[in-house]
């Protein structure tokens, strides 16, 4: 309890702007770390009230040496790593299996047990399955520097849209209530502060008064990041990131995993702002969640190839040119010998898949905040204090090495809760000017 308490007062200096985020996010993690040998609960209990002693001394560097000689001393104790073992389940498999179900993590459990050998999260030092550059260098690369457009000769710049007036929204109001029904939906693993989703939510439901001022501590922070711009000092640390290179195999696909407590700050925003969100995008954008949205447009599709041969219940016609070339390969002929019978009688129509490489590091972090601002009010103002500046990567090494530190300058995080309604947010004048140029698209989906 007495944890939970020095929490909610390590945030509410950095609100108050006593201190910066850094020392809230070292708070836990200090604490808590695990001491070797330390096993009865009075010796725990002693290590704990020891360490807040020296935290409430200010003895902050003693404290973050000792964690990082814990850190290492677990490394060299720990079982080699056995990731591709293929003999069967090994131990520390089966451990690990058993710690997420205990720990209420059922879905992450079984993807962790069934995962295994097909893919999965990959280390720095190990190569893309794709490319066969180092990890490394790949999560360097879908990280690109920020790209800041000139103006025209008109002084306009590309992505930047003129809107007339600046929407204005009541600002954004949240409780402890809210905080709590957010807290009871987070899932997931920790950021860079090592908190994740399960010790947050019986930080903030378990501990009788102190979750209750540690919930409106929290419904303040919401108040003070969707409605007001902190000084980038003060919430740097709590926007730093942690990278998780998944093998696409081929490919590697980055993720980043935020501060839980971000995590959760973005769904009570959504709580409030998602549905505007939602009617931002409307069809155009069913990433912000139209419901109902793929159905609708799954039979629009079909509706728009009504007739051309392409539906189940019909038959294709014979001048088919797809027809044509379906036959002659099911023949014995030699291809360079295929010449078309007979041009299609009718104008032919045809369907475009694009895929964006790497689109939501790419996306031009500046113009989405713009668009933001004015077609998405209320949260804007929480997207640009997640994404104003520089975000910090840490890619882990393991083992007990440094990690290393990159820079996400453009895009939003594929996995922060606000990157879908803001990607799709963003698209939407790139949607608008493709269904303008041709009209005879169907459905202008990004």
């Amino acid at each position: 309890m007495k944890i939970v308490e020095f929490f909610a007062n390590e945030l509410q200096g950095v609100r108050k702007r006593e201190w910066n985020s850094e020392r809230a996010m070292i708070f836990i993690p200090c604490i808590l770390n695990r001491k070797s040998g330390v096993r009865a609960a009075s010796s725990i209990t002693k290590t704990i009230a020891r360490r807040i002693d020296l935290w409430k001394a200010g003895r902050f560097a003693e404290l973050v040496e000792e964690a990082v000689v814990e850190a290492r001393v677990g490394v060299a104790g720990r079982k080699p790593d056995e990731w591709n073992r293929e003999d069967g389940v090994s131990e520390s498999v089966a451990n690990t299996f058993n710690s997420m179900v205990l720990d209420g993590k059922l879905r992450a459990a079984v993807r962790f047990a069934t995962e295994r050998g097909t893919g999965g999260p990959r280390r720095p030092d190990e190569y893309c399955s794709k490319s066969g550059q180092r990890i490394l260098d790949v999560l360097k690369e879908k990280h690109p520097s920020i790209c800041v457009d000139e103006a025209d000769a008109d002084g306009n710049v590309p992505g930047f849209d003129q809107y007339g007036a600046t929407p204005v929204c009541v600002p954004h109001a949240s409780d402890e209530y809210n905080i709590s029904v957010a807290g009871g939906r987070i899932h997931g693993g920790a950021g860079p502060s090592g908190v994740d989703a399960m010790l947050l939510k019986h930080m903030l439901l378990r501990f009788g008064t102190a979750s209750l001022n540690l919930r409106v501590e929290l419904a303040l922070w919401s108040e003070w990041l969707s409605n007001e711009s902190p000084p980038w000092a003060a919430i740097r640390a709590i926007n730093a990131k942690r990278a998780v290179a998944l093998d696409k195999m081929p490919g590697t696909r980055p993720l980043h995993v935020g501060e839980v407590m971000m995590r959760m700050l973005g769904k009570e925003l959504l709580m409030d702002a998602g549905d505007e969100a939602k009617v931002a995008c409307g069809s155009a954008q069913l990433c912000a969640g139209l419901e109902a949205g793929v159905e609708g447009g799954l039979h629009s599709a079909r509706a728009a190839w009504k007739g051309d041969g392409w539906s189940q219940d019909e038959a294709p016609r014979p001048d088919d040119p797809f027809l044509q070339v379906l036959q002659f390969l099911e023949s014995d002929d030699d291809m360079d010998t295929f010449e078309m019978e007979e041009p299609p009688s009718v104008e032919a129509e045809g369907m475009a898949l694009v895929d964006a490489s790497n689109g939501f590091n790419r996306l031009k972090r500046y113009q989405a905040l713009w668009t933001a601002r004015h077609r998405w009010a209320k949260g804007s103002r929480l997207a640009f204090n997640c994404y104003r500046h520089h975000n910090i990567v840490i890619v882990r090494r393991g083992g007990g090495k440094t990690a290393h530190v990159i820079h996400a300058e453009e895009g939003v995080s594929q996995g922060d809760p606000l990157s879908m309604a803001l990607y799709g947010v963003a698209l939407l004048p790139l949607a608008e000017n493709l269904k303008r140029a041709v009209p005879e698209v169907t459905i202008p989906h990004l």
